[in-house]
Order: structure tokens, then sequence, then C-alpha cells
């Protein structure tokens, strides 16, 4: 990533994390696709799953998943810095699903 790009988005990257509320659902895009995903948990730290073990195993046992397009056999929930989590991505607040006043 070009200098002037990877500016843009970290400010990109700054005005997302400023809006954020504790538990605002957070993609995080890389590439094309919104490979990974993080709740916010305030601070500037977000909860996320994140692959345990050896990075890109292929799975024998038909339990594998796969984070930001790596397959693993096991996950940790771990919660890290927004940075460190977006790292060179592009950050979104994805609450579409959420239902306004749910209760009533």
């Amino acid at each position: 990533m070009q200098k002037m790009e990877r500016c843009l988005v970290e400010n990109h990257n700054r005005l997302v994390l400023d809006s954020l509320e504790p538990g605002d659902l957070i993609a995080i895009k890389d590439n094309i696709l919104y490979s990974h995903w993080a709740v916010y948990a305030g601070d500037e730290l977000v909860i996320h799953m994140a692959g345990n073990g050896q990075e890109g195993v292929v799975s024998n046992s038909g339990y594998s998943f796969s984070i930001a397009g790596k397959s693993f056999d096991k996950c940790v929930v771990k919660i890290e810095s927004f940075w460190k989590v977006v790292a060179n991505g592009i950050a979104k607040k994805n609450n579409k699903k959420d239902k306004k006043n749910m209760y009533d």
C-alpha cells in the first residue's frame, strides 16, 4: 500500500473508530470481501475471533473454519486493540441488522 493510500485508510479508520459505541459491529475489509468481524468494546478495544495454532492449516476433522481466507482447526476469542485487528484493512461500522425498539 502506498504512503498516500495508507494515510487515507488510517484517516478513514480513525473516523470510524471515533463514531463507535460499545456493542457496535465492525466489518473489516481486506481486499475485495469483508474478511473479518469484531465487536467494539470501548477504549479502542475490540472483541474478535482469531485462529489458534498454525496459520493456513486445513483440518482433517471436518470442523475447520476460516478467518480472512486462512483455515484453522481452533479459534480463540480475543480482546485486542482496534488498530491491531484492523491493521491495513478498512473498517466499517455495520449495525444494519440491529432492530430499532426491539421490545416496543
